[in-house]
């Protein structure tokens, strides 16, 4: 057999003259024909991804083709600019909005273009979180001694974006003026059943022995 005057079977896509002979001096022969290797259909698969929040680390989107051959990803935002970007297969989050994945494989001389896949997300706002933090520390004794009792008072404060429940461990330290180690005087478990509004502060005080 040959093809298109070949002796090597084709492998790609295409149409090719195909002449039999038989060399045998009792039966010889030849016949012809026509080969036709018709293109391969291919598909996309890509990984499912849930919305995302402004402030989440870049992610990149899984695509494949059956084909193995290599997927391009585009993506189209609203609003049009200030969303996300896209490089390669990694998706950057800028802000707020809506964000449509495109992949797509054009296909090559074995294999047709590929029906592309889309899949959408939203950006969510950055989550809002409270952030205590520990203000006004006074004492009522500026000097102590072995053994003396001490009033300590402060005030904690949500210094965050979002309302604190009230549960939370406090740790009373003393650490000489000048630095070095500290040590743990007294802990507690303080909690009740309301919540510490943004900008919102609770007046504390406890009494620690030296």
């Amino acid at each position: 057999f040959t093809y298109n005057g070949s002796s090597t079977a084709p492998k790609n896509a295409g149409s090719y003259a195909v002449v039999a002979t038989i060399n045998n001096r009792n039966y010889p022969g030849t016949s012809d024909g026509t080969l036709e290797i018709v293109k391969a259909t291919q598909s996309i698969s890509m990984q499912a991804f849930g919305d995302k929040r402004v402030g989440d680390n870049p992610f990149a989107v899984n695509a494949a083709a059956s084909s193995r051959l290599p997927v391009a990803l585009s993506i189209v935002t609203n609003p049009a600019t200030g969303v996300a970007t896209i490089t390669g297969n990694t998706i950057t989050i800028v802000g707020q909005g809506t964000v449509t994945v495109t992949a797509a494989q054009q296909g090559d001389e074995n294999y047709h273009a590929a029906a592309p896949v889309q899949q959408s997300f939203t950006i969510l706002s950055a989550l809002k979180l409270p952030d205590l933090a520990v203000q006004n520390i006074t004492a009522d004794k500026s000097s102590i001694a072995p053994a003396d009792v001490v009033t300590v008072s402060w005030q904690m404060a949500n210094v965050g974006q979002a309302a604190s429940v009230v549960n939370w461990i406090e740790r009373i330290y003393m650490q000489p003026a000048g630095g070095g180690g500290r040590t743990l005087l007294k802990q507690t478990q303080f909690s009740d059943d309301g919540l510490l509004d943004v900008g919102k502060h609770l007046q504390r005080s406890d009494k620690v022995n030296i």
